[in-house]
């Protein structure tokens, strides 16, 4: 099996930039169990469970530094395909549920949350605990316990953006929400999904020259990995686009040049890597079911002190996951 998906089209340009700096906040989203299971990782089985006020994420927010006037104040901002919140059915979209989230901030009142809308959260103060969110909902589905037609698993992709006072976003994460619905007789089919979330960071990498050694590691997007069947291993191989090594390559096709960086992955890889590489799938739960995430970083830009072409630069990295 192999699926093929892409990461990334990030550009070199000096261009306007956020009046926020994403590296003065911690902000941290936590997956939650539900009644001893889980809405991340293949286990949790609506047959017979609790569908109201499900509490899945917390969301961590506090302030690094002591930013500039205003700028403790975030907003929370909430997406789905399609701007409804509702749980497909894998490969059979006309089967459905719909969900109600809602979102509490600290001590504040519960509010019902709408796609879209901006909600205000404060993060905490530097050296202090961070607040807060939780993030709850309910699950509209009652079919009839005998209707097979029913049974399966049930995905929601739940983008959440966190923006500056400006309207800038500095973070964002997508909660993949995937849940089963079966009973002891009835056993869920084979799944596997791979789900990609691009970062913000992507879109607007800045370009040295000379190049300076020791420069951190620009996480420029993630993997979300997926399985209840059988295979013995998983394997990631991160490959670059039409040329042998990861570089970045000048809009204009007219003009040359190509500014080559380093892939990686953070917390997990050692090395970084000019050309191909793969990465194993590691981590299989409790359940017997495969669930695994990584990041996908780029380093050394510039590394070999090319002396770019003034304009816009572009660069994609293929993804294709193996089981064997």
């Amino acid at each position: 099996m192999i699926m093929v998906v892409f990461l990334l089209a990030a550009n070199f340009h000096a261009g306007a930039t956020p009046t926020a700096d994403p590296s003065w906040y911690d902000i941290r989203f936590v997956n939650l169990p539900v009644t001893g299971t889980n809405l991340y990782d293949n286990s949790a089985d609506l047959y017979g469970m609790n569908r109201e006020n499900i509490l899945f994420s917390r969301i961590l927010t506090a302030l690094k530094i002591v930013p500039p006037t205003g700028y403790g104040d975030l907003k929370l901002r909430f997406n789905a395909p399609g701007g409804i919140f509702r749980f497909y059915k894998l490969n059979t979209p006309s089967s459905y549920a719909d969900a109600t989230l809602r979102m509490r901030h600290e001590s504040l009142p519960v509010q019902t949350v709408m796609p879209l809308m901006e909600y205000p959260i404060t993060a905490g103060l530097p050296g202090a605990e961070p607040t807060a969110t939780e993030l709850f909902m309910d699950i509209s589905f009652n079919p009839d316990n005998e209707g097979q037609q029913w049974r399966g698993n049930y995905y929601l992709p739940l983008e959440v953006e966190v923006l500056d006072s400006d309207g800038y976003v500095v973070r964002q994460k997508i909660l993949h929400l995937l849940w089963h619905y079966r009973n002891k007789e009835s056993s869920a089919p084979p799944i596997t999904t791979v789900v990609v979330d691009q970062y913000p960071a992507a879109q607007s990498i800045p370009f040295i020259y000379p190049f300076q050694s020791g420069q951190p590691v620009i996480k420029v997007g993630s993997v979300s990995f997926r399985s209840n069947e059988s295979a013995d291993r998983y394997r990631l191989r991160v490959s670059p686009v039409g040329q042998p090594t990861f570089q970045f390559n000048h809009s204009n096709p007219n003009l040359s040049g190509a500014i080559k960086y380093r892939v990686t992955i953070p917390g997990r890889a050692v090395s970084s890597y000019v050309q191909a590489f793969e990465c194993d799938f590691d981590y299989k739960g409790s359940s017997g079911n495969w669930h695994d995430f990584l990041e996908i970083g780029i380093r050394d830009i510039n590394y070999d002190n090319y002396r770019g072409v003034a304009g816009d630069y572009a660069s994609t990295i293929r993804l294709d996951v193996v089981s064997f």
